[in-house]
């Protein structure tokens, strides 16, 4: 989707509705409340293997940092070529602490970042 958006300026979810958070896990139905549950259709596309191995892969990768996924993730979207910033709005302010994590986290997603 990310290569979509800049030809047409269309803007889309950072955190994937929740996929780059892990709420989204193999196996499992999406919790009560999130997106994946509430407005399925815009995600759907991504309820395949491949998005489960990347988003264990980014897992794996934040707890190794010690960081969160929800920051790790956006650290990722944000090494992104074509992304120069996010939206961000948190709908619990404790969510809020994954902005800062990935102001930190930047330069280190990076390396996950698509070319």
């Amino acid at each position: 989707m990310i290569p979509t958006c800049p030809d047409r300026g269309i803007a889309y979810s950072p955190l994937g509705g929740g996929w780059l958070t892990g709420k989204c896990r193999r196996g499992h139905p999406p919790p009560l409340g999130s997106r994946m549950a509430l407005r399925p259709q815009p995600y759907l596309h991504l309820n395949h293997r491949r998005a489960y191995d990347l988003s264990e892969e980014l897992e794996r990768r934040a707890t190794a940092r010690g960081t969160s996924m929800a920051g790790f993730g956006r650290a990722w979207v944000l090494a992104h070529p074509a992304v120069s910033s996010t939206v961000v709005g948190p709908r619990l302010p404790d969510r809020s602490q994954a902005v800062v994590e990935a102001g930190a986290l930047t330069s280190v997603a990076a390396e996950l970042a698509p070319r």
